[in-house]
């Protein structure tokens, strides 16, 4: 299967990329929630106003502080064609009636301040440079379990590649475990490491599959971590390389045998998409239709 939309930076993010190409962050938002991803990615929502649903059911996402805040630290240090006036844009940026990183009058904000401050560490971390002298915001394609992917590399060198990444913190955080389960089916709850958090190792394995779908190289890959604490931290994490491979197989292998489910809910009606009951989109059109539900009263004491 292949796709005959080019993609560009100007439509990297729009629907019709959306719907000719697989990516990590919509390939988790399929499995977080197959209603809201059908609403968002197949049917199509209002750009002009997120966080709605639309007469047809279509759905866009709300906008989301964080997004602005990491475009503008990526553009302030990728500085890709074109970056200082994206950077510019993003830093009067508004969410609604709310300014997110300066104020009214055009001076930082409390947040821009921390932004700010995320940058100088950055700045000041000059060994660490060296794992941003690439190619910058580099589009590729290609095909996974029979589909076609992108992704957008933040940097890309001829034996490695690197992203930049900007978490509310470096400690370990809690999550539903992907292996273990309770008795009754329920997933563990599982202290891991802050980049196991939004799983960014699928992320590197897809992005380290593409690359080499390009041109036959395995690149070793970086995650460049600025952090959002009151004092900044800035790391980069690498991994062993057997490690490395025995993982991003495992979640390529993960991908190949979810893309039939996937893919049958993109090209279908959006009748068989499970909702979650938990995000935005399954709040906003929850429906009772009438029912009463019949609880048991739990014992009491006399």
């Amino acid at each position: 299967m292949s796709a005959d939309l080019a993609l560009t930076g100007e439509n990297y993010y729009s629907l019709e990329a959306n719907r000719a190409y697989m990516s990590n962050s919509q390939w988790g938002d399929w499995l977080k929630c197959e209603s809201a991803a059908y609403a968002e990615y197949v049917v199509g929502g209002d750009a002009e106003r997120p966080g709605t649903v639309t007469d047809a059911g279509g759905y866009c996402a709300p906008e989301r502080d964080y997004f602005v805040l990491g475009k503008w630290l990526h553009e302030m240090v990728l500085q890709s064609d074109g970056w200082s006036d994206r950077a510019l844009a993003l830093s009067h940026a508004t969410i609604g009636r709310s300014r997110v990183m300066r104020t009214a009058k055009g001076q930082w904000n409390a947040t821009g301040e921390k932004l700010n401050r995320m940058l100088a560490r950055w700045q000041q971390e000059e060994d660490l440079h060296g794992l941003m002298v690439g190619q910058k915001e580099v589009l590729l394609t290609g095909a996974i379990g029979g589909i076609p992917w992108r992704c957008a590399i933040d940097n890309l060198a001829p034996d490695f590649f690197s992203d930049l990444k900007t978490p509310r913190s470096l400690k370990p955080d809690w999550k539903e475990s992907r292996l273990d389960v309770w008795p009754d089916g329920r997933p563990k709850r599982v202290l891991v490491p802050w980049y196991e958090v939004h799983n960014y190792l699928r992320q590197i394995a897809v992005y380290r599959y593409l690359c080499w779908l390009q041109d036959g190289v395995w690149r070793d890959p970086y995650l460049v971590a600025v952090s959002k604490d009151e004092q900044p931290l800035v790391r980069a994490f690498g991994w062993e390389e057997d490690e490395l491979e025995a993982r991003a197989e495992w979640e390529l292998a993960q991908i190949v045998e979810q893309v039939p489910r996937i893919q049958a809910l993109r090209e279908g009606d959006g009748s068989d998409a499970v909702r979650c009951g938990s995000c935005q989109y399954c709040r906003l059109t929850d429906r009772s239709y009438g029912n009463i539900e019949l609880l048991a009263l739990p014992e009491v004491a006399p």
